[in-house]
């Protein structure tokens, strides 16, 4: 599993990178370690990397919540962007093709409430 994950969000691209081409299609993501690649792709738009950190679990990747607020502990999607929740939904693959923000809100925490309810899987 690589450090970084980058997606995009955009029209399918290829991005020149030390005398080559970097593709990333449609609505897909590639893995690196390279810092260098990660810092010219944050400046195109519609690519979002994501940093997984330097101590790598053996985990699925998983993005980051927005933090619960502190008195009542809920994630707080109503505070969030309409921008930032789509990248949120996409990284989950929850749909978000003609919602709006609150529909889009309900949608996420539906998620988040299923995603509560799932057992985890004991090693044997």
């Amino acid at each position: 599993m690589k450090r970084f994950v980058i997606r995009n969000y955009g029209l399918s691209r290829q991005i020149p990178y030390k005398d080559q081409q970097v593709f990333i299609a449609n609505d897909r993501a590639i893995e690196t370690d390279d810092e260098e690649l990660v810092a010219v792709l944050r400046k195109h738009e519609n690519l979002h990397v994501t940093d997984r950190g330097s101590e790598l679990a053996s985990s699925l990747l998983v993005v980051d919540k927005p933090e619960k607020s502190e008195e009542s502990g809920e994630i707080a999607y109503k505070d969030m962007l309409m921008s930032d929740l789509q990248v949120i939904a996409k990284s989950r693959e929850v749909k978000t093709s003609g919602l709006n923000k609150v529909e889009l809100i309900q949608a996420l925490e539906d998620y988040d409430t299923a995603d509560e309810q799932v057992p985890e899987e004991v090693a044997v």
